[in-house]
C-alpha cells in the first residue's frame, strides 16, 4: 500500500480489521449469505454478466421494463443486484417511513449546509434503496426518501442523468404470494436503520477537525492551549504534555467560550488546578466538563468582581484535595457536578465547589459567619457559609451566585436562616458619580 499520511489523515490497511476478527469469523461468515432470510443459490460474476447478456440492449430494456438490471445474488425467490431507472415511477409506504420534510431537504441540499460540501451531492445522495415486486411491477422506495426527491429535482433541472442506479431486492415473478412486499420493505428499512451507529459526540469532534471545520478547529486550539483531551487516540496532538482528560465535548464546544465563563480565557488556569489537588490516579483519570466549566465560572466571578468575591485559587485547591481526604474520598471530582439548577448547571457547580472551600476554612478556624445549614458531616455542620459578615474569609455564595432555595434545600442548606445580602454604602462616593448626560448616554 501507498504510503499517504497529512495531518489530517492516518491510512493503514483494512486487512489490519480484518486481522482482528475471530478465527470463527476469518474464513467465512458463519450464517452464510442471505437475502431476506433465504440463502445464495448464485453470486453473479463478469462471466455470468457476459454470457447472459445482462449490457446488451439496456435502452431497449430500460424502455420495455422502466429498468436495467445487474443482478449480483440469487436465492430461490429473491434477486439482489444495481438497478438502473429514472427517479420517478417509486411508491412510499407512509405507514412506517420517515415524514417528508421541505425544510430538512432544503437544510440538506442548499447553500448553507454548515460544511464544506453544498448543493445536491451525488456523493452522499449515493444509491437509493428500492423493492421491485417483479409479480405486479410495484416498485417501493423503502429507504431513500429525500435523496430520492433530491434526484427528481436535480434531474427535471437536468443536472444528472435521467436514470440512477440503486440497490434494489427483486421479488422474483414466481414467489409465493404469501411474501408481501410491504413487509420486505418495512423489514429492511427497520433493520437498515436500528443497525445503524451513529457517530460518537468524540468521533464526530474529530472527522470535524480533521475536515478544517472552523468551529470545532478554534475548540481544537483551545484544548491544546490548555491541555485538556477528550476520550479518543484519534487526536493525537491533544496526548502530549500530560493532559488532563475531558468528558462531554459536544457540549463543551457549543459552552466554553460563553461570557460569563471567561470565553475560554481560564481553561488554562482550570487545568492546572486540577493538577494539583493531587486526587488519587484513579479519581483524577476523567473529569466532567461541568466541573472544569464550573471552575471557570469561579474564576470569572474573581475577575469580573475584582477580587470582591474573595475568591483565592489556591485555597479552593487545598479545599479540594482536603474535601476528598475528609470525606472520605465521597468528594470526588464529579461530587461537585451534582445536583445543578435547571438552566444555572455552571453557576451551580461553582456553588456546590464554594461550598466546600468555605468548609476547608471552617476546618482552619477562618473567622466567618456560620449560616444554618444540614452539613452531610456532623463534625461541620455549622461551617457552610451562607454569608460573609463585615470582611470575614470566606466566599459570599448568596450574593455572588443568585440560585434557586429549592436548589440550595436539595444540597442541604437551610435557608430559612439564610443572612441579609451584603448591602454596599455608596455614601462616600462623590453626587457627580451619579450625574450622566445624553450625550454619556448615547456614547455609552
Amino acid at each position: 500500500m501507498t504510503k499517504f499520511n497529512t495531518k489530517n489523515s492516518k491510512f493503514y490497511p483494512i486487512e489490519d480489521d480484518y486481522d482482528k476478527l475471530s478465527d470463527k469469523y476469518k474464513e467465512k461468515i458463519p450464517s452464510g449469505v442471505r437475502i431476506y432470510g433465504e440463502k445464495v443459490d448464485k453470486v453473479y460474476n463478469i462471466k455470468d454478466w457476459i454470457n447472459e447478456g445482462v449490457f446488451e440492449n439496456i435502452e431497449e430494456k430500460l424502455e420495455r421494463d422502466g429498468f436495467w438490471l445487474i443482478p449480483l445474488y440469487e436465492t430461490q425467490n429473491f434477486i439482489h443486484g444495481l438497478v438502473l431507472k429514472a427517479p420517478t415511477g417509486s411508491v412510499i409506504d407512509k405507514l412506517y417511513n420517515r415524514d417528508f420534510y421541505p425544510k430538512h431537504f432544503e437544510k440538506l441540499f442548499g447553500s448553507d449546509t454548515g460544511s464544506d460540501v453544498k448543493g445536491f451531492d451525488p456523493v452522499l445522495a449515493t444509491v437509493g434503496d428500492l423493492l421491485i415486486d417483479l409479480r405486479t411491477f410495484l416498485n417501493v422506495n423503502w429507504d431513500a426518501r429525500h435523496r430520492g426527491v433530491g434526484f427528481i429535482s436535480a434531474s427535471k433541472g437536468g443536472q444528472v442523468g435521467d436514470n440512477q442506479f440503486n440497490n434494489t431486492i427483486l421479488i422474483k415473478k414466481t414467489a409465493p404470494k404469501d411474501i408481501r412486499p410491504e413487509m420486505v420493505a418495512n423489514v429492511y428499512f427497520k433493520i437498515k436503520n436500528d443497525s445503524a451507529k451513529d457517530l460518537s459526540p468524540e468521533e464526530k469532534f474529530v472527522a470535524e477537525v480533521r475536515a478544517d471545520n472552523p468551529q470545532a478547529c478554534q475548540c481544537f486550539s483551545a484544548l491544546v492551549g490548555a491541555n485538556i483531551r477528550i476520550a479518543t487516540d484519534k487526536l493525537p496532538e491533544l496526548d502530549e504534555g500530560s493532559p488532563i482528560t475531558m468528558t462531554g465535548i459536544a457540549l463543551f464546544r457549543s459552552e466554553y467560550q460563553g461570557k460569563g465563563l471567561g470565553r475560554g480565557r481560564h481553561l488554562p488556569e482550570v487545568v492546572k488546578s486540577l493538577k494539583k489537588v493531587k486526587w488519587p490516579l484513579s479519581e483524577s483519570k476523567t473529569y466532567s466538563m461541568y466541573l472544569i466549566l464550573g471552575y471557570c465560572k469561579l474564576l470569572q466571578l474573581s475577575e469580573t468582581y475584582n477580587g470582591d468575591f474573595g475568591f483565592d485559587n489556591e485555597i479552593m485547591i487545598k479545599a479540594l484535595a482536603w474535601g476528598y481526604n475528609e470525606y472520605e474520598g465521597e468528594a470526588k471530582p464529579n461530587y461537585y457536578t451534582t445536583p445543578r439548577a435547571n438552566g444555572l448547571a455552571y453557576p451551580s457547580v461553582a456553588y456546590n465547589m464554594g461550598r466546600m472551600y468555605n468548609r476547608y476554612l471552617v476546618s482552619q478556624g477562618a473567622d466567618v459567619y456560620r449560616g444554618g445549614d444540614k452539613e452531610m458531616d456532623k463534625k461541620y455542620n455549622v461551617g457552610d457559609i451562607i454569608h460573609v459578615e463585615d470582611n470575614g474569609e470566606g466566599l459570599n455564595l448568596d450574593e455572588y451566585l443568585d440560585l434557586p432555595d429549592s436548589f440550595k434545600t436539595q444540597v442541604g442548606v437551610d435557608v430559612t436562616k439564610s443572612s441579609k445580602k451584603v448591602e454596599y454604602d455608596f455614601n462616600g462616593l462623590d453626587e457627580s458619580f451619579f450625574e450622566t448626560t445624553e450625550t454619556e448616554l448615547e456614547t455609552a
